[in-house]
C-alpha cells in the first residue's frame, strides 16, 4: 500500500512555462537583448534558475549570467502568478489518498511557497501538511531535508 508521495512543482503539479519565458523575454529586454519565442524558452525550462537564465542568455552572452541573474528575479517575482495554473486533474488527485504528500523543487523557497499557496496546493491536498521541500541557497542545488522548514499558507479572510 502507498503511504505517501513526493511531486515535482513545475511540469508536474502546475504549467509555469509561460511565466518562465516571459520573465526571461523581460530580463533579455532589459539587458538590451533580443527575445525568445515562448516555446524555445520552454525548451531551457528543467533544471533550475541558473541554466534558464544561461540557456536564453546563449553561450556569446552567458558571460553576464551574474548582471541577468537579479533582474530574471526580480521579473518572475512580478509573473510569477500571472499565467501559471494548476494542470487538468491535480486538484482531483490530490484529494485523493495517500494524505503523506510532498512538494520537493529547485525554485527558490520564497517562489515555491508563493507559488504552492495562491494555486492552493496546500488547501487542496487532504494532508494537514503538505511539505515543500526548496532550494535555499544558490548551492547546493538539490534540497535538503534536513535543512528544509516549512510555512503553511496563510489563511485567506472569508468572503
Amino acid at each position: 500500500m502507498l503511504n505517501g508521495v513526493i511531486y515535482d512543482l513545475d511540469g508536474t503539479l502546475v504549467d509555469s512555462r509561460d511565466d518562465l519565458a516571459d520573465s526571461v523575454n523581460a530580463m533579455l529586454a532589459r539587458l538590451g537583448l533580443p527575445g525568445r519565442d515562448p516555446p524555445v524558452i520552454h525548451g531551457f525550462i528543467g533544471e533550475g534558475a541558473e541554466r534558464l537564465i544561461r540557456r536564453s542568455l546563449g553561450p556569446v552572452h552567458e558571460h553576464r549570467y551574474a548582471e541577468a541573474a537579479p533582474i530574471w528575479r526580480e521579473e518572475y517575482a512580478q509573473r510569477l502568478l500571472a499565467k501559471t495554473r494548476l494542470y487538468d486533474g491535480v486538484a482531483e488527485l490530490l484529494r485523493r489518498p495517500p494524505h503523506a504528500r510532498g512538494v520537493l523543487t529547485n525554485k527558490p523557497g520564497a517562489f515555491a511557497r508563493e507559488l504552492r499557496c495562491a494555486v492552493s496546493i496546500g488547501r487542496t491536498a487532504r494532508a494537514a501538511r503538505l511539505l515543500t521541500l526548496c532550494q535555499r541557497r544558490a548551492r547546493p542545488r538539490c534540497p535538503q531535508a534536513s535543512r528544509a522548514k516549512e510555512r503553511p499558507c496563510p489563511r485567506r479572510p472569508s468572503a
